[in-house]
């Protein structure tokens, strides 16, 4: 699978690395850059989409951490239909450069 090395997120660029020792992914909306760990085929696009969507969700500030002593565990994602199409919306523009 051939993953864009930039993608535009909350109308910024963010840049794709790719790990080839890691399995899982992550971001950083400071540095705009989402890492996906390639060790594993068959994980690279569920990962690279729980990423972006996850980055997505976060710039747009539809992401909040649910326990206070855990802040970076567990998030809940809130958003009404109108947001929802807005994220749909620039999900689909991103996935234009994956999708052939």
């Amino acid at each position: 699978m051939k993953l864009p090395k930039i993608v535009l997120i909350a109308g910024r660029e963010w840049t794709i690395k790719l790990d080839p020792k890691d399995g899982g992914g992550s971001f950083d909306g400071t540095k705009n850059i989402i890492t996906i760990g390639t060790k594993y085929e068959q994980d690279i696009l569920p990962t690279f989409l729980h990423e972006i969507i996850e980055a997505m969700l976060a710039e747009g500030n539809y992401r909040y951490s649910i326990y206070a002593n855990e802040p970076m565990q567990n998030f809940r994602f809130v958003f009404d239909h109108e947001d929802f199409d807005r994220i749909i919306n620039e999900l689909s523009g991103i996935l234009k450069g994956v999708i052939r």
